[in-house]
Protein backbone atom coordinates (compact mmCIF):
# COMPACT_ATOMS: atom_id res chain seq x y z
CA UNK A 1 0.00 0.00 0.00
CA UNK A 2 2.68 2.44 0.69
CA UNK A 3 4.48 1.68 -2.64
CA UNK A 4 1.90 2.17 -4.65
CA UNK A 5 0.59 5.63 -2.49
CA UNK A 6 4.72 6.27 -3.08
CA UNK A 7 4.29 5.81 -7.13
CA UNK A 8 1.24 8.06 -7.36
CA UNK A 9 2.82 10.86 -5.66
CA UNK A 10 6.03 10.27 -8.10
CA UNK A 11 3.29 10.20 -10.97
CA UNK A 12 1.85 13.26 -10.11
CA UNK A 13 5.14 15.31 -9.82
CA UNK A 14 6.22 14.09 -13.03
CA UNK A 15 3.27 15.15 -14.86
CA UNK A 16 3.44 18.28 -13.37
CA UNK A 17 6.59 18.70 -14.88
CA UNK A 18 6.39 16.59 -18.14
CA UNK A 19 8.62 16.66 -21.04
CA UNK A 20 8.52 13.57 -22.04
CA UNK A 21 7.01 9.75 -20.45
CA UNK A 22 10.29 8.77 -18.32
CA UNK A 23 11.42 10.64 -15.28
CA UNK A 24 15.36 10.13 -14.81
CA UNK A 25 17.65 10.88 -11.41
CA UNK A 26 21.07 10.50 -11.75
CA UNK A 27 23.05 8.35 -9.51
CA UNK A 28 26.65 9.57 -10.31
CA UNK A 29 28.44 12.62 -10.64
CA UNK A 30 28.29 14.07 -14.09
CA UNK A 31 30.89 17.43 -13.83
CA UNK A 32 33.57 14.65 -15.34
CA UNK A 33 33.63 14.37 -19.17
CA UNK A 34 34.89 11.70 -21.38
CA UNK A 35 37.90 11.20 -22.50
CA UNK A 36 39.04 10.77 -26.12
CA UNK A 37 42.15 9.77 -27.97
CA UNK A 38 42.70 10.46 -31.10
CA UNK A 39 46.02 8.97 -32.04
CA UNK A 40 48.65 10.20 -29.55
CA UNK A 41 46.27 13.27 -28.81
CA UNK A 42 44.20 13.55 -25.95
CA UNK A 43 40.82 15.33 -25.75
CA UNK A 44 39.12 15.61 -22.43
CA UNK A 45 35.63 16.77 -23.16
CA UNK A 46 36.48 19.27 -26.13
CA UNK A 47 39.83 20.27 -24.86
CA UNK A 48 42.85 18.85 -26.48
CA UNK A 49 45.62 18.22 -23.29
CA UNK A 50 49.15 18.53 -23.99
CA UNK A 51 50.47 15.19 -22.74
CA UNK A 52 48.68 12.12 -20.76
CA UNK A 53 49.76 13.58 -17.90
CA UNK A 54 47.68 16.26 -17.88
CA UNK A 55 44.68 13.35 -16.65
CA UNK A 56 45.70 13.08 -13.20
CA UNK A 57 43.37 15.35 -11.90
CA UNK A 58 40.18 13.54 -13.68
CA UNK A 59 41.43 10.49 -12.97
CA UNK A 60 41.79 11.58 -8.95
CA UNK A 61 38.65 13.36 -8.97
CA UNK A 62 36.88 9.98 -10.00
CA UNK A 63 38.79 8.15 -7.60
CA UNK A 64 38.20 4.74 -9.37
CA UNK A 65 41.11 2.09 -8.04
CA UNK A 66 41.38 0.37 -11.35
CA UNK A 67 42.02 3.73 -13.01
CA UNK A 68 44.15 4.96 -9.95
CA UNK A 69 46.32 1.64 -10.79
CA UNK A 70 46.62 1.97 -14.35
CA UNK A 71 47.81 5.21 -14.23
CA UNK A 72 50.28 4.45 -11.52
CA UNK A 73 51.66 1.88 -13.75
CA UNK A 74 51.82 3.96 -17.23
CA UNK A 75 53.94 6.59 -14.88
CA UNK A 76 56.14 4.27 -13.70
CA UNK A 77 56.58 3.00 -17.12
CA UNK A 78 57.43 6.13 -18.54
CA UNK A 79 60.07 6.65 -16.02
CA UNK A 80 61.36 3.39 -16.24
CA UNK A 81 61.82 4.16 -20.44
CA UNK A 82 63.39 7.72 -19.76
CA UNK A 83 66.17 5.54 -17.46
CA UNK A 84 66.97 2.66 -19.93
CA UNK A 85 67.37 6.02 -22.43
CA UNK A 86 69.85 7.69 -20.63
CA UNK A 87 72.12 4.35 -19.93
CA UNK A 88 74.25 4.74 -22.95
CA UNK A 89 75.01 8.29 -21.78
CA UNK A 90 75.66 7.14 -18.61
CA UNK A 91 78.11 4.48 -20.22
CA UNK A 92 79.52 7.15 -22.49
CA UNK A 93 80.13 9.69 -19.90
CA UNK A 94 81.45 6.87 -17.28
CA UNK A 95 84.54 5.83 -20.28
CA UNK A 96 85.47 9.70 -21.29
CA UNK A 97 86.15 10.03 -17.69
CA UNK A 98 89.01 7.14 -17.73
CA UNK A 99 87.44 4.26 -18.13
CA UNK A 100 88.59 1.43 -20.91
CA UNK A 101 86.20 2.10 -23.76
CA UNK A 102 84.84 -0.49 -25.94
CA UNK A 103 82.68 0.06 -28.22
CA UNK A 104 80.93 -3.44 -29.05
CA UNK A 105 79.69 -2.56 -25.76
CA UNK A 106 78.84 0.54 -26.29
CA UNK A 107 76.46 -0.46 -29.39
CA UNK A 108 75.34 -2.95 -27.09
CA UNK A 109 74.01 -0.97 -24.48
CA UNK A 110 72.66 1.60 -26.74
CA UNK A 111 71.04 -1.11 -29.09
CA UNK A 112 69.14 -2.58 -24.88
CA UNK A 113 68.60 1.46 -24.43
CA UNK A 114 66.75 2.05 -27.79
CA UNK A 115 64.53 -1.26 -27.27
CA UNK A 116 63.84 -0.94 -23.61
CA UNK A 117 62.32 2.38 -24.12
CA UNK A 118 60.28 1.94 -27.05
CA UNK A 119 59.33 -1.48 -25.03
CA UNK A 120 58.54 0.49 -22.42
CA UNK A 121 56.37 3.22 -24.15
CA UNK A 122 54.28 0.92 -25.77
CA UNK A 123 53.51 -1.02 -22.58
CA UNK A 124 52.93 2.64 -20.88
CA UNK A 125 50.58 3.52 -23.57
CA UNK A 126 48.79 0.46 -23.22
CA UNK A 127 48.33 1.37 -19.44
CA UNK A 128 47.02 4.44 -20.30
CA UNK A 129 44.40 3.47 -23.07
CA UNK A 130 43.37 1.44 -20.19
CA UNK A 131 43.16 3.74 -17.72
CA UNK A 132 41.31 5.76 -20.27
CA UNK A 133 38.71 3.37 -20.59
CA UNK A 134 37.75 2.39 -16.92
CA UNK A 135 37.60 5.91 -16.84
CA UNK A 136 34.92 6.53 -19.47
CA UNK A 137 33.39 3.41 -17.65
CA UNK A 138 33.11 5.10 -14.62
CA UNK A 139 31.38 8.43 -15.14
CA UNK A 140 28.80 6.65 -17.31
CA UNK A 141 25.93 8.20 -16.12
CA UNK A 142 23.34 5.30 -14.70
CA UNK A 143 19.83 6.59 -14.44
CA UNK A 144 16.91 4.98 -13.07
CA UNK A 145 13.21 6.17 -13.06
CA UNK A 146 9.62 5.79 -13.49
CA UNK A 147 7.50 5.55 -16.69
CA UNK A 148 3.67 6.88 -16.59
CA UNK A 149 2.03 6.41 -19.40
CA UNK A 150 -1.86 7.22 -20.74
CA UNK A 151 -3.54 4.52 -21.98
CA UNK A 152 -7.09 4.83 -24.05
CA UNK A 153 -10.17 3.65 -22.01
CA UNK A 154 -9.02 5.41 -18.61
CA UNK A 155 -5.97 3.13 -17.64
CA UNK A 156 -2.32 3.87 -17.13
CA UNK A 157 0.53 2.19 -17.70
CA UNK A 158 3.85 2.00 -14.98
CA UNK A 159 7.14 1.36 -15.58
CA UNK A 160 10.86 1.31 -14.24
CA UNK A 161 13.48 2.66 -16.43
CA UNK A 162 17.14 2.51 -16.94
CA UNK A 163 19.35 4.43 -18.92
CA UNK A 164 23.04 4.30 -19.59
CA UNK A 165 25.09 6.50 -21.32
CA UNK A 166 27.57 9.53 -21.78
Amino acid sequence: MLLIFGMTLVAIGGFAQRRDSVYFEPLQRTDLKPIVIDGARYFYGSQRLKNAYSLEIPFYDLNDPEVNRNFKQFKTLRTVGSVLGFAPTVYFVYNLSGGAYNGGAFWTIYSAGVVGTVLCNLLAENKMRFAVRAFNLGITRHRVGLSVQPLPHQNTAWGIAYRVGF
